[in-house]
């Protein structure tokens, strides 16, 4: 009897730590397809792009090579519903820069990139980055171009806001096929406005009554890449945010300025570091060689996110599984996506 009732005990605590287990881990990230994927036809499937970081050296009105090959990668062969920006599309945030060359610099990514993408017919969400809207004080001249090129009624994308269109395109909220988007303003090592809080918990308030929610920024919460390790949100400010969006189920979290690809979980969130798609890749922490220049592709089906992988300028797919296990930097360490590291769940 007490051999059964030892074989009962044991295959329940096995169930229930098997369950726990697969309900922990149910929203974790697929690791990379083993080639490009057609595009989901479900009715309602979505597929989007993000992309960060495409330009170029100070006042560089063209792209490199890897820019122009992504974005035809994207219109002929990816064809998402929408592309999702995470910052510095131009190379600005240098003093004695006035109107003249900002402008030069935003038509030379309209030719590059929103033209192509406005042709193929798919809207372009940005999101401002250090070197196209910085918000130190010394360069409004660069955020007040960035607002009137992106209000301009040639530019303004065709997206549904669901609130905050006036702040566009400072930070806002979007959707898409029940999916919401946030787009936030994070281009300084500064805190966070409170402005900018009060839109992030009010977003957050009301976005129960969508399927997905991604937030895209540019300055990252954590150390990503070798020399920008300092380069990141306060430490307040990412404590806060991570478990704001992790109480609220936020599927992703982009950010760019490591110009660094690497998909990681922290404390209930999963977060997605950007390569750059344009000048300038950086190592990750504790590696020795930068990656090739990329964007990452996302496709959802029904109710799960089917893809999640980064493709790279030369038309091939990053390999997931050669990501460092963790990134570690002074007393902050980020976990891989698939670590079962405690540190990669939501502290109960």
């Amino acid at each position: 009897m007490m051999s059964r009732l030892t074989t009962i005990l044991t295959l329940l605590t096995f169930t229930l730590l098997t369950s726990a287990a697969f309900a922990a881990n149910s929203d974790r990230l697929p690791f990379n397809p083993d080639k490009i994927p057609a595009k989901p036809k479900a009715e309602n499937a979505v597929r989007f792009v993000v992309l960060s970081d495409a330009n170029s050296s100070y006042g560089d009105t063209t792209y490199r090579k890897d820019v122009h090959d992504l974005v035809r990668a994207v219109t002929q062969q990816i064809k998402p519903d929408l592309v999702i920006s995470a910052g510095d599309l131009i190379a600005a945030q240098k003093r004695g820069f006035g109107a003249d060359i900002l402008k030069s610099m935003w038509a030379g990514f309209d030719r590059a990139v929103t033209k192509p993408l406005k042709n193929a017919e798919i809207p372009f969400a940005p999101t401002p980055g250090n070197h196209d809207a910085s918000g130190y004080p010394a360069f409004q001249i660069d955020r007040d171009i960035f607002r009137s090129y992106w209000q301009h009624p040639r530019n303004m994308p065709a997206l549904n806001f669901v609130g905050w269109k006036n702040n566009f395109p400072t930070y806002y909220a979007h959707s898409y096929n029940n999916v919401l988007f946030l787009s936030l303003n994070i281009t300084t090592m500064e805190p966070l406005s409170s402005e900018q809080w009060d839109f992030i918990e009010d977003a957050l308030a009301h976005s129960k009554e969508y399927d997905f929610i991604f937030a895209s920024s540019h300055v990252p919460p954590y150390p990503i890449a070798h020399g920008r390790e300092k380069q990141c949100m306060t430490p307040q400010d990412a404590k806060r945010i991570n478990e704001l969006f992790a109480k609220h189920n936020v599927s992703i979290f982009f950010t760019g300025h490591h110009h660094a690809y690497y998909k990681a979980r922290k404390q209930g969130l999963n977060l997605i570091s950007l390569n750059a798609c344009g000048n300038g890749p950086r190592k990750l922490i504790g590696t020795d060689t930068p990656q090739k220049q990329s964007l990452i592709v996302v496709d959802i089906v029904g109710n799960k996110i089917t893809n999640v992988f980064a493709l790279k300028s030369d038309n091939t797919i990053f390999q997931d599984e050669t990501l460092p296990e963790k990134l570690v930097y002074e007393k902050i360490t980020l976990h891989r996506f698939d670590s079962k590291n405690r540190d990669a769940e939501a502290k109960k």
